[in-house]
């Protein structure tokens, strides 16, 4: 008997994001019917069903992580930049809690 899909992916990619990532992702891959149950095992025919399974949460990672590289060169930028050390505290100030200038 082989492995579980969803064994075998956390295992596949667990290098490249967390556990908990890579969790939330098999869930909305099941929601969706990308996955249509993680009891089924790895060693299925045709093998392109696994590669395309593997390709697609290979792009969700990448796309993950090329936001989290935007948000983090943002910080740097900001951060570079501003003198107010505690940005988040003066903005909040400004603003009520429907989103308009105070």
């Amino acid at each position: 008997m082989g492995e579980r899909i969803d064994q075998f992916l956390l295992e596949e990619f667990r290098d490249q994001a967390s556990e908990e990532y890579l969790n939330e992702q098999l869930q909305i891959l099941t929601k969706e019917k990308i996955i249509h149950d993680c009891t089924f095992f790895v060693n299925w025919t045709p093998p392109c069903h696994r590669d395309n399974l593997k390709r697609i949460l290979q792009i969700q990672i990448n796309y993950q992580k090329q936001k989290n590289e935007k948000k983090l060169l943002l910080a740097r930028v900001f951060y570079h930049y501003c003198d107010i050390y505690d940005i988040l505290d003066l903005i909040k100030d400004q603003y009520d809690m429907n989103n308009r200038i105070v």
